[in-house]
């Protein structure tokens, strides 16, 4: 095995073990903050307008689905639906296919709450700051096939 010097390894930032995904990192937290900040008047996080538009969509989900939607574990999701179902968003039902599960519904607020948020608010293309607005169609393809990728290489791992 072959030890490049440290000089050797600064010289190309992107061979620095770790550099990718400590911009990714970054690049996330840029752009979570920066909808954070547009999702203030609307008192809402951005991880529960994910919850809601998804709620929108789908019609129900289990708390189990919502965990792996948001990448956080149970306890978290019960905290942020009880969170929701107290601001009257969202409620829980028991579930007519199986009585033991409980599922997360959309209530008339949280339908009225997600009119009233506009795009400009929370979706990449339509803000002010696009931070894919930078790169070309074909840009975006190898981008999203090489993380596509970063991402299976971890969920493959056992």
């Amino acid at each position: 095995m072959t030890v490049r010097p440290r000089a050797a390894l600064s010289a190309d930032p992107a061979m620095v073990p770790g550099a990718i995904l400590a911009r990714v990192s970054r690049l996330h937290l840029g752009w979570k903050r920066y909808v954070q900040q547009q999702l203030l008047p609307f008192r809402v996080s951005p991880k529960q307008l994910f919850v809601l538009r998804a709620l929108d969509e789908r019609g129900f989900l289990l708390p189990s689905e919502i965990a792996r939607m948001v990448h956080a574990d149970r306890p978290t999701v019960s905290s942020m639906v009880r969170t929701m179902e107290r601001a009257g968003w969202v409620a829980l039902e028991g579930d007519p296919d199986d009585g033991r599960r409980r599922r997360v519904v959309l209530r008339a607020a949280g339908r009225e709450l997600l009119r009233r948020i506009p795009a400009r608010a929370w979706r990449s293309g339509k803000t002010r700051v696009d931070p894919e607005a930078c790169l070309s169609r074909s840009e975006r393809r190898v981008l999203h096939e090489l993380l596509g990728r970063m991402s299976r290489a971890i969920e493959e791992t056992p």
